[in-house]
C-alpha cells in the first residue's frame, strides 16, 4: 500500500513493485488523485511491464469514492473503501479471482461503465 504526498518521487512505485507483487493499493489525496508523472508515465509503464499487475486506486480522504474514469482504464477503483480495507479486498479477490480484473472490479462494486471525466 502506497500513500501519496506531495513532491514523491517518480520512481518510488518501480522500486516497490517486483515480479512477486500480485496487486497494490495506492491511496491518492484530494479527490484520488495521484501525481502527474505517475498517471501518465510511471503506471502505464509498469502495467505494460507486467500485465498480471492489478493496481487499486483509492483516496486517503475519509467518506470519499473512487469512481472508474476514464484515468483508471486499466486499474481498479476502490469505490467507497479507504485503503486498508481495499487492501484486505484485493488480497481475497486475488485469493478468489487469481488475475481476473473484470471479475475483481465486481467485487470492488466498481464494474460499472467508465465515466469519461475531464
Amino acid at each position: 500500500m502506497i500513500y501519496c504526498h506531495m513532491d514523491m518521487k517518480d520512481d518510488l512505485l518501480e522500486k516497490v513493485v517486483n515480479e512477486e507483487v500480485k496487486g497494490i493499493v495506492i491511496a491518492g489525496f484530494g479527490n484520488n488523485d495521484i501525481p502527474e508523472a505517475w498517471r501518465t508515465q510511471v503506471i502505464p509503464d509498469l502495467l505494460k511491464a507486467n500485465k498480471d499487475l492489478l493496481i487499486v486506486r483509492t483516496s486517503i480522504q475519509p467518506y470519499s469514492h473512487s469512481a472508474p474514469t476514464i484515468h483508471l482504464r486499466d486499474q481498479i477503483a476502490a469505490g467507497h473503501l479507504g485503503p486498508a480495507k481495499a487492501r484486505i479486498l484485493l488480497q481475497l479477490a486475488i485469493a478468489t479471482y487469481s488475475k481476473d480484473i473484470t471479475k475483481i472490479r465486481k467485487v470492488f462494486g466498481t464494474n460499472y461503465e467508465m465515466l469519461e471525466l475531464p
